[in-house]
């Protein structure tokens, strides 16, 4: 424990003290109780001079953070929760479907929920159709920006569908994120009806993208095998039958077109047919993909020549 602060301080001339209070609010996980500051030494007045000088912030009665604290958590925290579903897949660092508005996690007794920009604000007052409040049933888990990461794929899958909530998952096994007691416990909370995404969501997927394309393939009932190794050519994002290649670029690279021309050379010369989407393809012109697919399918150009 720090020693007690003084009431006044001089931090224009010298910044040590601001720089232990930033420092203490982030090992406290990023936000902060007034009560957890003066635990530390904090006065009220030292605190309150911080924030005069824009080190740290005021984000709810009561509570600070540090000034750069990313503003997605920042602003689900000034409501009155911790960012989930989609918003917190992003905290997690895991790849997730495009969506619209904060998904904010807060407790089922929750009261007195503020605007994400001013808390004080009341957000029944200023209802604001980019916020999606989920009501939470249990503990939030997580830390003090996000939920759990097992929570974020839950409410992913029940509140944007079940192949958001599959890419969402296998991004987290791909991250090696998860435990396996973690995808157990994925697995038991989704509905009946997802189960099966779950038994076959896999490490496999490069992207999004490659998640997306496994899941409608596998609605299509089409068997194939992800990254099937090629000698000389690598590793295929999918192969059906023995000679049908798909290849899809991702949403986060480009790419390199060269490259993709010697693979898609090197494959031709082993006798295999190419199919290769981008990612609007595959997100918007789904129709026309699953066309084309099949109708290559139908002329056996999976099959042995």
């Amino acid at each position: 424990m720090h020693a007690a602060k003084p009431l006044t301080a001089n931090f224009h001339g010298d910044d040590w003290e601001m720089s232990h209070i930033e420092a203490d609010i982030l090992k406290l996980g990023g936000f902060a109780k007034a009560s957890e500051l003066a635990r530390l030494g904090y006065s009220p007045d030292s605190v309150f001079a911080a924030v005069q000088a824009s080190r740290i912030l005021r984000v709810r009665k009561g509570w600070y953070a540090i000034s750069d604290c990313k503003q997605p958590s920042l602003r689900a925290f000034r409501i009155g929760g911790k960012l989930t579903c989609v918003s917190g897949s992003i905290h997690h660092g895991l790849w997730v479907p495009e969506h619209v508005g904060l998904h904010v996690a807060v407790p089922r007794r929750a009261s007195r929920l503020r605007t994400a920009d001013d808390f004080r604000k009341r957000l029944a007052a200023h209802p604001d159709d980019a916020i999606v409040v989920h009501w939470s049933r249990s503990g939030l888990g997580g830390d003090r920006h996000a939920v759990s990461i097992v929570e974020c794929i839950v409410r992913t899958f029940a509140c944007q569908g079940r192949g958001a909530g599959f890419v969402v998952f296998e991004s987290a096994l791909r991250k090696r994120k998860l435990t396996q007691s973690d995808r157990t416990l994925v697995f038991n909370s989704l509905k009946i009806a997802d189960r099966p995404l779950g038994r076959i969501a896999s490490t496999r997927s490069d992207s999004g993208t490659e998640s997306i394309m496994k899941l409608h393939l596998h609605a299509l009932g089409l068997r194939f095998t992800q990254q099937a190794f090629v000698g000389g050519v690598g590793p295929l994002d999918f192969l059906i039958g023995e000679r049908l290649v798909i290849e899809v670029d991702s949403r986060e690279f480009h790419s390199d077109p060269y490259r993709d021309r010697q693979k898609d050379a090197a494959l031709s010369a082993r006798g295999c047919r190419v199919l290769r989407f981008m990612y609007s393809q595959v997100v918007y012109e789904w129709p026309t993909v699953e066309g084309s697919i099949l109708a290559a399918v139908s002329r056996g150009d999976h099959q042995p020549g």
